[in-house]
């Protein structure tokens, strides 16, 4: 059972399978790959499926659908001695050529591939020339250096590497020798496996439901009133109407469909990545999307967020005259490197286009992928893309204010951890609540922000219009009103810093009669537009703003401590 780093630790993994991912479909697959036999075909994955769980076998079709293809059996079938499936040199997926992993169960259960690509961190001030010399004395090649990494205004060189592969040594040979080698090298601060996987939506509690309503009016959006978030009574107010007009949001998730007459006026630039995982941006009207699969999800999300009014279809979001960007991780799987560019490109285009204008970042993010809960590990390379957008994103006027980045909380009743993504100090928990205003079936305790509407609230898919139950769609109403607020407050004459805006958001929250604020069971309590603009325009009681981040906090002794 191999052991490999992983964020703040260690992962366990159980082998079940080699595999490779040719360019393409139609790539011919080397001889001298095929040394235990020819890659499986469906039906002959029957002895590899056998023992997995309805949940694993989904998975093991979703990495299929991606273009893996699985080599040989894994340690559970492997006789004494036997031996391991060796793979041809490692050259660059981009090339052409091919990318190896192993198929492992991970420590929740689910299916994960540690792929033959690692991440390195050097030391602050390590010269190019190092790690150049580094790179050819191991044989590694290096498909792209990420830009996100920073410390005490210093930039850390930060890397993706790929393992030499040599024929007749399997994967986790070539890992233990060369992490051992990479590791002990004096300017190198860590080394991270790269794990593709599954990523989940925070799957609804409940089923989608068909919503028997196109009432333009938008009497059945609970969400947007009294027992909501009363946003809807800032839209047509006469003094400002507020509508999120000239506030950009980034919404990531599977897939979208950016066809959409709900989504697509709104839509100032879509983005995906290829097969190569290089990141295409281009307006909806003129970037070739790929596929029309798992659009609903993420099409559902962005309409809650800026969905736009008084067109006919029966509903809108949060914030209808917003513009957005969204950003397609993975029709079938993705990785948290892939999750962290896709941040860090929000916050701060540089980071994928060097010669990009940096006041085009998005001013929040809202984010409702990924297997978010106690065993969904936070990777080091994400931590430092989620710091980025928090501390160097969005830049305005050459200053930089920083991205909220707004995370769904799990689905289901379990004490957020620290180790989670939305329990990181740079993210906004966001958790669902009912028409009550009591927490339904979410992540609670002390790094739970707020709550937002999550339960039967309407919204368009791209298969029609639904009522969705679950944290994926509390987390885009929430930056929805967040939006709306930074218009009030950009109207006000004030740039809210993300730490402002969180601030402002958790202290205009209401609580039940009785409880305190924050509270374990809901935190601040759930969101309110209303309240939270009449801050911003000092109209409404305010502390403002207090520090997010005091000396001592987890954040704080980070800052002095591995970052």
């Amino acid at each position: 059972m191999p052991s490999v780093p992983f964020g703040e630790g260690t992962l366990n993994l159980t082998i079940l399978s080699t595999a490779v991912r040719p360019p393409s479909p139609s790539a011919t697959l080397p001889q001298e790959f095929l040394v235990e036999g020819p890659p499986s075909s469906r039906e002959d994955l029957s002895s590899l499926e056998e023992g997995l769980s309805p949940e694993e076998r989904r998975d093991l079709e979703a990495f299929r659908q991606t273009g893996w293809l699985f080599l040989g059996v894994g340690e559970r079938d492997r006789e004494p001695g036997a031996r391991r499936q060796p793979a041809g040199p490692r050259r660059a997926i981009g090339d052409g050529r091919f990318l190896y992993g192993d198929l492992c169960r991970g420590e929740d259960g689910g299916l994960i591939i540690q792929r033959s690509r690692i991440v390195i961190l050097f030391r602050a001030g390590t010269g190019e020339e190092t790690i150049q010399r580094l790179f050819e004395e191991r044989g590694l090649t290096c498909p792209r250096r990420l830009l996100f990494a920073w410390r005490d205004g210093q930039e850390l060189p930060l890397y993706e590497v790929d393992l030499p592969m040599r024929e007749g040594r399997s994967l986790q040979e070539v890992w233990e020798e060369e992490r051992q080698c990479i590791e002990s090298h004096p300017e190198v601060e860590w080394v991270e496996a790269e794990l593709e996987e599954v990523p989940g939506d925070q799957e609804p509690a409940v089923s989608a439901k068909a919503f028997n309503s196109s009432d333009p009016h938008l009497k059945e959006q609970w969400q947007w009133k009294k027992e909501g978030t009363c946003v809807e009574d800032l839209w047509d107010r006469s003094c400002s109407p507020l509508q999120g007009e000239g506030i950009q949001v980034a919404i990531l998730d599977k897939n979208f469909d950016i066809a959409s007459r709900e989504i697509q006026p709104g839509i100032i630039q879509a983005a995906y990545f290829d097969a190569a995982e290089d990141l295409i941006a281009a307006s909806p009207t003129s970037i070739s999307w790929p596929g029309n699969h798992n659009e609903n999800h993420g099409t559902a999300c962005a309409t809650l967020v800026g969905g736009r009014r008084n067109n006919g279809r029966g509903g809108c979001g949060a914030a209808p005259e917003c513009s957005m960007q969204v950003i397609a991780l993975g029709l079938h799987t993705t990785t948290q490197v892939i999750i962290a560019r896709a941040v860090a490109w929000a916050a701060d285009p540089r980071t994928e286009s060097p010669t990009a204008d940096p006041e085009q970042s998005a001013d929040l993010l809202s984010c409702s992928i990924g297997k978010d809960g106690p065993l969904w590990r936070r990777s080091r390379t994400l931590d430092l893309a989620l710091s980025f957008a928090a501390t160097r994103g969005r830049r305005r006027a050459n200053r930089a204010l920083g991205a909220a980045v707004f995370w769904a909380s799990p689905n289901w009743n379990v004490e957020i951890s620290c180790l989670s993504v939305s329990g990181d100090d740079d993210t906004i928990a966001v958790s669902a609540m009912d028409r009550h205003h009591d927490r339904f079936e979410s992540g609670y305790g002390p790094r739970l922000d707020f709550l937002a509407p999550g339960v039967d609230i309407g919204s368009m898919a791209s298969s029609g219009y639904f009522s969705h139950t679950g944290t994926s769609f509390a987390t885009p109403c929430a930056a929805g009103v967040a939006a709306v607020v930074l218009q009030a407050a950009r109207e006000a004459g004030r740039d809210l810093a993300a730490t402002e805006l969180r601030t402002i958001l958790r202290e205009s929250c209401e609580v039940k009669k009785g409880a305190s604020q924050p509270n374990y069971e809901s935190g601040w309590g759930w969101i309110h537009a209303v309240k939270a603009v009449a801050m911003v325009e000092g109209t409404g009681a305010v502390t403002l703003p207090g520090l997010l981040n005091p000396p001592g906090s987890r954040r704080a002794r980070r800052r002095r401590g591995r970052r």
